[in-house]
């Protein structure tokens, strides 16, 4: 699986076939963030700086900030966290 955290070092991560995305969530005081929405982009370009104009799937965190989606899209992409109570 691929993390958040790894998805935010490496820029826009290339989705194979079968590629699951499982993760934890934290604010900045390190605890879980429930309720955070994930949305997963698409990048048609082959360029990694390029815009990320589709959100291909989305998904929530569970009450320990974690969550899992599975299968990817296969393709680059990109992942956005955002919570309400976050900005």
């Amino acid at each position: 699986p691929l993390s958040v955290d790894a998805a935010s070092r490496l820029g826009a991560p290339l989705a194979t076939t079968g590629s699951s995305a499982a993760g934890r969530v934290l604010d900045l005081k390190n605890r879980p963030l429930a309720g955070a929405r994930l949305r997963f982009l698409a990048n048609t370009s082959p360029s990694f700086s390029a815009d990320f104009p589709c959100t291909l799937e989305t998904t929530s965190t569970a009450p320990d900030g974690r969550f899992l989606l599975s299968p990817l899209p296969k393709g680059r992409l990109k992942v956005v966290v955002d919570h309400p109570d976050h900005v």
